[in-house]
């Protein structure tokens, strides 16, 4: 059975045409590698950036957020197993996204170039 999968965004205007979205889809399972009796599960995570650095915030937490819920026992277990684990495993993996994010603000760039803005 195949999945079709699609997403459409807009850049909006604030920042030129830089668009601030970020939207990625994992498989957790390469082909071959899923369990017996399990599915293929997909981690879908669409993040959407604000701010100046916001393109590059929305990237930095949306690969930390696919990558610990990949790493996690989410590969090893079926999801109705899960019980309460879930939603704690959801928790910590948007904080991590979160924290990734703030991290650009750490040491930020000193100009930025905005899109098309000239």
């Amino acid at each position: 059975m195949g999945h079709d999968i699609g997403h459409a965004t807009d850049p909006g205007n604030r920042y030129g045409d830089v668009n601030q979205d970020y939207c990625v889809v994992q498989e957790v399972y390469a082909p071959g590698e899923v369990p017996a009796g399990h599915r293929q599960i997909y981690i879908a995570a669409i993040c959407d950036g604000h701010g100046v650095l916001g393109d590059k915030a929305a990237c930095y937490a949306g690969k930390t957020l696919v990558r610990h819920l990949y790493t996690s026992c989410l590969r090893n277990r079926l999801l109705k197993d899960l019980n309460g684990e879930a939603e704690k495993l959801m928790s910590a993996a948007f904080q991590r996204g979160h924290t990734a994010a703030l991290s650009l603000y750490d040491d930020p760039p000193k100009t930025v170039r905005c899109g098309g803005h000239r």
